[in-house]
Parts: structure tokens; C-alpha cells; sequence
């Protein structure tokens, strides 16, 4: 009798840990294909083991074709240094986060910031990949510095005098109209105010016409003897 009680609380204290177990694996991958960041998991040999719904949405392959990848032959880790820094997770651990991009399956180019994440798993060392897809900001950074790129090829053939600062009164751009007028070089006068670069207070009355135009966002026009 006392062997069969004894028996029957193993069988419940088995069943207990088995559903806390279960229980957790379903709170894991609720979090796992859920989750708006990318992860792909890789074991040491490199074979990809996990490739969550948003790493298939950010590459465009499906999970089957991930999980069939090996990130160690892979010629586009290879070419874009990603199987240097999952060798050196594996080895060493965490490498920081850092910026990566490759061509997805439509042949759009993706930039993503990515982490590798070294940890163990039955005893065997596996690197987690996160990534974070930053296409949008990589797109307007490189269009707004194609803008810069035509308004200073633009500026610098213009006859007019042309002199560009920020909100802070601190001069962002001078055409070369402007340098030959006044013979003070631009990157002498670049990131300072213009009283900084005209102490003598020639410019006084433009300093703070620019001022007030930075505080009401209104236009004005002066008349300046350089």
C-alpha cells in the first residue's frame, strides 16, 4: 500500500513537471512567432535549426528553405562577413550589434541591424542571429544625401552668394560663390556661428535676421554689403 501511494504522487509530481514544462515551450514560442524582430538559430556546425515567421517575412524565403541552410557554406555570410562573426560568437561569445545587408528572394536589397547571441543547448554551443530591419532608414538617409549631393552641385555653380545654417546659427553651407567674394575658405567657417567667423560685426544685422527667421519659420529679405 505504501509503495502504491508512493508510486501514484511520483505519477502526479511527473505529470505537474511535464505540463509546467509544456507550458512554458507553448509561452516560449507564443513569444518566439510573435516577435517583430527576426531570429534564426544555428548550431555549431552550423546548420540553421530555428527560423521564426518574421526572419521569413524579412528575407522572403520560406521557413523550410531557411532551416535547410547552412550558415557556414553559405556564400552570402561568407561574402558579407556574417559566418566570420558567427564563428567568432561560437567561440567567444556575444559580438555586438552591428549593420548587415543582403539581397532577399525578390532581389531587394535589405539592410538590417543584426546581433549574434551565443548559448547552449544540451550541451552544445548555438548562436541566435536577431535581426532588425532598417531598410526605410537606410533609404531616406541615402535620399536625403542624393538631395544634399544636386542642391551643393547646384549651389556651387550659381553666381549668387549662397550661405546655409542650421537652427543653432551655425553655418552648414557655403557655395564657392561665396568664398571667392569674401576669400575665407568654407571649411574654416563650417560648424561655426557668424559672429564666431565675422567678430568685427560686419554680418551682425544677417545673424540675427537668421535668428529670427530660425524662431518664426518667417521669410525675410536684407540688403548686405560683403
Amino acid at each position: 500500500l505504501y509503495v502504491l501511494r508512493w508510486s501514484r504522487r511520483v505519477d502526479a509530481r511527473l505529470r505537474q513537471d511535464a505540463e509546467t514544462l509544456q507550458s512554458a515551450q507553448s509561452f516560449n514560442d507564443a513569444i518566439l512567432m510573435t516577435a517583430p524582430i527576426a531570429m534564426l538559430a544555428y548550431r555549431h556546425d552550423g546548420q540553421c535549426v530555428l527560423a521564426n515567421p518574421a526572419a521569413c517575412e524579412l528575407v522572403g524565403y520560406p521557413r523550410e528553405t531557411l532551416l535547410a541552410q547552412n550558415c557556414l557554406t553559405n556564400p552570402s555570410w561568407q561574402s558579407s562577413g556574417l559566418k566570420d562573426k558567427a564563428e567568432r560568437t561560437l567561440a567567444e561569445g556575444g559580438d555586438g550589434a552591428f549593420e548587415t545587408r543582403f539581397p532577399c528572394i525578390s532581389g531587394r536589397e535589405v539592410w538590417a541591424q543584426a546581433q549574434f547571441v551565443r548559448f547552449v543547448n544540451h550541451g552544445v554551443p548555438q548562436v541566435l542571429l536577431m535581426l532588425r530591419d532598417i531598410s526605410g532608414t537606410k533609404r531616406a538617409i541615402e535620399a536625403l544625401a542624393a538631395q544634399e549631393r544636386a542642391f551643393h552641385s547646384l549651389a556651387d555653380n550659381l553666381p549668387d552668394l549662397i550661405l546655409r545654417v542650421d537652427c543653432s546659427g551655425r553655418v552648414s553651407f557655403v557655395n564657392k560663390a561665396f568664398e571667392s567674394a569674401l576669400g575665407h575658405p568654407a571649411s574654416d567657417m563650417l560648424g561655426k556661428t557668424i559672429e564666431k567667423n565675422y567678430p568685427d560685426g560686419r554680418f551682425a544685422d544677417l545673424a540675427a535676421t537668421l535668428r529670427r527667421v530660425a524662431i518664426t519659420a518667417e521669410s525675410a529679405v536684407i540688403e548686405q554689403i560683403v
